[in-house]
């Protein structure tokens, strides 16, 4: 049960950031607010989830879910980045900067942490198997 909870509490916490970054950067609120500070605010979210994910993750195993979850947010962090510096020197066709508020949106959900958390749940790997990670 306790192994659960400690998987779950994260979860709520990604939940409550969604709830709040949709309800005061992308709707409602959001219309008062000039652009820079709606984008601020989407990426403090996006960090504040990447942060929150890890912080369910540290003790878990394995460990490739912990470090393909900082990989996820990693990736989506540089292009949305990317992409905002590069638009404000070069405006970007609507495609492409729909595109990455897809990504930011699939990124911004509780859906990664669920993802890897059925993941963790269908490929049982013991303390033995844990190898170093690949990539951090």
């Amino acid at each position: 049960m306790q192994k659960t909870r400690s998987a779950l509490l994260p979860l709520l916490f990604i939940t409550a950031l969604c709830c709040m970054d949709y309800q005061f950067f992308t709707e409602g609120y959001a219309q008062e607010l000039a652009p820079i500070e709606r984008q601020a605010g989407h990426i403090t979210i996006l960090a504040i989830i990447a942060i929150t994910g890890y912080w369910g993750w540290k003790n878990r195993r394995p460990a490739w879910m912990r470090n393909t979850w900082l990989m996820i947010y990693a990736v989506c962090g540089a292009a949305v980045l990317a992409t905002g510096l590069l638009n404000i020197v070069q405006p970007l066709p609507t495609v492409v900067l729909d595109n990455i508020s897809t990504i930011r949106l699939f990124a911004g959900s509780p859906l990664p942490y669920c993802i890897l958390y059925i993941l963790s749940k269908t490929n049982p790997v013991t303390e033995t198997e844990d190898k170093e990670p690949l990539f951090i």
